[in-house]
């Protein structure tokens, strides 16, 4: 029972640390992409929806021209060509700080 409790509060500390390092890295990516609120919302929706382009576009309350609009927006800021290179560009990148860390370790 003790060893049960430790490891799911060790788990839970983990997921606390990850989803805050997710978050950080999040604001990091916008600011040296220099993405506006609107694009950064698209972003997350991508990020975390596998959902079609219509459903994306309804979510956030805009038309499916205006979400292709921030999409593009957001490939030109990134010089990526596609929504799942956007992404993948996204899980691959590293910034400065994150990079000088790993160093350091």
């Amino acid at each position: 029972f003790i060893y049960h409790n430790q490891l799911r509060r060790q788990n839970s500390e983990r997921v606390q640390v990850g989803e805050a390092d997710d978050a950080a890295k999040f604001v990091a990516f916008s600011i040296s992409f220099s993405l506006t609120e609107r694009e950064q919302e698209v972003l997350k929706v991508l990020l975390h929806s596998d959902d079609s382009v219509q459903v994306i576009a309804e979510q956030l309350l805009i038309s499916r021209a205006a979400l292709y609009r921030h999409i593009t927006s957001l490939n030109e800021k990134t010089q990526t060509k596609t929504r799942i290179g956007l992404m993948q560009f996204y899980y691959s990148w590293r910034n400065n700080a994150e990079i000088e860390k790993k160093d350091i370790e």
